[in-house]
């Protein structure tokens, strides 16, 4: 599983299949009404005391902590129905995920990443399905989105980026197998890029045998890292890595600060050429203070023409952190004009899907971009920057984008639009 971030086509509206989508839409909401009414009264008490899913374990003493009350993708879990709505998601096929997910953005989404996460060594589990087997289902849900095939959502295009977790590439040795994989699903199955999620217990950037184990766990690490994200440069794949104080194992708080701008700016002094958005934007809080690692990304924007951020899972429902948040932006565009053609609309769908009224997400946050920015810098935050992070659009000639018109023109299927012509 994992995130969902949209380039989003202007112009896009109901389809032939709308009417399918909306049965879909209602049934799920049935589904979730009814297991609502069959909640006992400790088990709605147990929903409304236990810590947010993939929020726990950051003591509030530890160095760097954010206050659990401005972490911006907890997930609040005093309305049940909308615990049973998230969770629920996790149930349902990917074929129905993606009908409802363009059900939910009322059918103005035309292309969708969604973005497979590795989290298995950082949280000690074991997925019932391999990655292997993850690779060759999205290899043909996107095929099936090329075909006009998802019900419901004829127009809606599915992209992936595939998980990479460097802790398990660790563990094959020489054997590879975990990079060979992931190169094998950008080059040969159709994934558009590469998803890291360095609070799984590792840094992008000189590892140490605190986290890696021994020292030389850690120079393996690193030598891993480095190799990986040169070959990502080197063939223009796009690498997207969670970027914010949150979702951490919990028996292991120091993870919270994995990953942060300055350790991914370190990867860029070495890699310059790599495409990198740092997802989340360091997060939206309600109090400016914490804005360190906002500020940080922002600044790197103006050296490496290859960094990006995007705004998946913001509270767009809470209006007094919204306008904190849009305060900072401007802020931050008065002093780096970079941000206007390398902030990306994201969604982070299903993880926001517990927030309120999360169906409004797209519409709330592109109305909050509109008045603060205008219909120019809005255009390019909805679709634009995603489509120029990802190599595609016009004028556009790179490795990544040339990959995917390949794979279009081997089903003998019309490229998009919003993919380019290239060269």
């Amino acid at each position: 599983g994992g995130a969902q971030r949209a380039a989003v086509a202007a112009g896009l509206g109901a389809d032939a299949g709308a009417d399918l989508g909306a049965v879909i839409d209602d049934a799920f909401e049935s589904e979730v009404q009814q297991a609502v009414r069959q909640l006992s009264a400790g088990e709605v008490a147990l929903i409304q005391s236990e810590p947010a899913p993939g929020q726990s374990g950051r003591p509030a003493a530890a160095e760097g902590a954010v206050p659990e009350a401005a972490r911006p993708e907890a997930i609040s879990l005093d309305t049940p129905v909308r615990f049973v709505r998230w969770a629920k998601l996790f149930c349902q096929s990917r074929v129905d995920l993606a009908t409802l997910y363009y059900r939910f953005f009322s059918s103005q989404v035309g292309l969708a990443v969604p973005m497979l996460v590795d989290l298995s060594s950082g949280l000690n589990d074991k997925a019932q399905t391999t990655l292997a087997q993850q690779v060759e289902l999205f290899d043909m849900l996107s095929q099936a989105s090329m075909r006009g095939l998802i019900p419901g959502a004829p127009q809606l295009r599915l992209h992936p980026f595939v998980g990479f977790d460097p802790m398990r590439a660790l563990a094959d040795g020489a054997a590879g197998t975990t990079v060979a994989l992931v190169k094998d699903a950008v080059l040969n199955k159709g994934f558009i890029g590469v998803k890291v999620y360095p609070e799984m217990g590792w840094s992008p950037f000189q590892n140490t045998p605190a986290n890696a184990g021994s020292p030389e766990r850690a120079q393996a690490l690193d030598a891993i890292l480095d190799g990986f994200f040169g070959w990502c440069a080197d063939e223009q794949v796009p690498v997207t890595a969670h970027c914010n104080h949150s979702n951490y194992p919990s028996k292991n708080a120091e993870a919270a600060n994995y990953g942060s701008p300055d350790e991914w700016l370190s990867v860029l002094a070495a890699h310059p050429s790599l495409r990198l958005n740092l997802g989340h934007f360091g997060g939206a809080y309600a109090d400016p203070a914490n804005y360190t690692w906002t500020w940080d990304i922002a600044r790197g924007l103006a050296t490496y023409d290859g960094l990006y951020a995007d705004v998946g899972c913001q509270h767009v429902d809470d209006a007094a952190l919204m306008q904190v948040h849009f305060g900072v932006l401007e802020k931050i565009a008065g002093t780096c004009p970079e941000m206007a053609d390398r902030l990306m609309f994201g969604t982070d769908w299903y993880m926001e899907a517990n927030n309120p009224n999360p169906n409004a997400f797209l519409d709330e946050y592109k109305s909050r971009y509109l008045a603060a920015f205008g219909a120019g810098q809005t255009a390019k935050f909805m679709s634009a920057n995603a489509l120029s992070f990802l190599g595609f659009g016009a004028g556009n000639v790179t490795a990544n984008g040339q990959r995917l018109r390949r794979r279009y023109g081997g089903l003998g299927i019309a490229p998009p639009s919003w993919l380019g012509a290239g060269g």
